[in-house]
């Protein structure tokens, strides 16, 4: 009889450390997204190109050069086609602004903003932690191409940002996110994102390509694949600013 309460105890001590061990312990929503956030990369660069998919259109390709810094600076300027050549953005914070050449001059802009008539908006690329604009909660499990997911809810903080809610799935293994639903504050979804991604030989992670289909214009989509990417060059801080926005080139 000893010996059988003897071994009830050592049971119920093993449970209760395995509760207080971060590895044992049920992750909570905001504990998921905050790992998320911490893979992103604290300076760099890359570059994009942006496939419209339009029905009854021909497709529409356009290619922008991004640099970001930390949380809250990032600058991103059009090189392909010719007529958005120098056209850019620039965000601090939560402000943005975008670049037009031809009227030499720049203009406030919103993280809803659509870039260029595409389903890509603002927030989509000149935004890179989630953790600061959403509180996030655990809502379910599940199988995505074969790999275990998290799923989320990002319910949004402030107006400011792009999407009231967003359903954010996000891989187990590696703590990448590998679907969004984008909805708007009404409850509408707006666009669902997909995501690739590809692990460097020097351990960091990198977008690959983001697939992009309307909720709201049907046959849309947008295909987003990223090249050039450097995350290893520390990018100025005379790089995120009007100034250097408005050179244009």
């Amino acid at each position: 009889m000893l010996r059988k309460y003897i071994i009830f105890g050592i049971l119920v001590l093993l449970s209760g450390l395995q509760c207080l061990s971060p590895g044992f312990a049920e992750l909570t929503g905001e504990q998921i997204i905050a790992r998320v956030d911490d893979l992103w990369p604290k300076t760099g660069k890359f570059t994009i190109t942006v496939t419209m998919l339009r029905p009854g259109k021909d497709d529409r390709t356009s290619k922008m050069q991004v640099f970001f810094k930390g949380a809250a600076q990032t600058m991103a300027r059009y090189l392909e086609p010719a007529e958005e050549k120098g056209q850019g953005y620039l965000r601090l914070g939560d402000d943005i602004w975008f670049f037009l050449p031809n009227a030499n001059k720049s203009i406030r802009t919103s993280a809803r903003q659509s870039m260029q008539g595409s389903d890509l908006s603002n927030e989509d690329i000149l935004k890179h932690r989630l953790s600061e604009d959403y509180d996030a909660k655990m809502i379910g499990n599940e199988m995505v191409d074969g790999q275990s997911n998290f799923i989320l809810e990002l319910t949004a903080k402030r107006p400011a940002v792009a999407y009231g809610i967003l359903k954010y799935w996000v891989r187990k293994a590696e703590f990448l996110p590998s679907k969004t639903e984008c909805y708007g504050v009404s409850g509408k979804m707006i666009k669902t994102i997909t995501y690739s991604w590809l692990k460097e030989s020097s351990g960091l992670i990198r977008p690959v390509r983001m697939e992009i289909t309307s909720g709201i214009r049907k046959g849309y989509k947008t295909i987003v694949n990223f090249t050039d990417v450097d995350y290893d060059t520390e990018i100025p801080d005379a790089v995120f600013t009007k100034m250097y926005l408005e050179k244009g080139r």
